[in-house]
């Protein structure tokens, strides 16, 4: 695995086409790596037993690593339309493309790009949207590909 980072994530292949983010200059979804967990890492699944009769000895299975819980969370950017209804429309589109391609991969695999690197992943969290007039996206992916 490579050295990943939220801005390197480029784009969500799915059944239902692809959705890019972090464009350059077209209307886009920028993912806010602050706001962002989970991708690289993994949780490890252990059990731990306490012997019978013996003191301070335990018995630890083995250690497990888990897949990985990705939040994504970014920021709509419109730069498509210079008025309040064009920003309004194209920013829906933007919203809606996203539910449409996360609700695509609820019961089959998605491909995440994350620099050259992918990521077989699928939707744990539907896009939520808050804010006004700029929205905030968060949403979940899955892996079960540890970290």
């Amino acid at each position: 695995m490579s050295d990943w980072s939220y801005s390197d994530i480029t784009t969500l292949v799915t059944t239902a086409g692809t959705f890019t983010f972090n464009h350059a200059t077209n209307d886009t979804l920028l993912l806010d790596p602050q706001g962002c967990t989970g991708l690289g890492t993994s949780e490890v699944r252990s059990s731990i037993f306490k012997k019978g009769q013996a003191s301070g000895f335990f018995y630890a299975a083995p250690f497990l690593e888990g897949g990985q819980h990705l939040v994504l969370t970014g920021i709509v950017r419109i730069s498509s339309a210079s008025t309040e209804a064009g920003m309004v429309t194209a920013r829906d589109v933007i919203l809606t493309s996203l539910r449409t391609h996360c609700k695509a991969i609820l019961g089959v695999e998605g491909t995440l790009t994350i620099g050259t690197d992918t990521l077989a992943v699928r939707c744990e969290a539907l896009p939520a949207a808050t804010g006004a007039f700029l929205k905030t996206v968060t949403f979940g992916l899955v892996s079960t590909a540890a970290a």
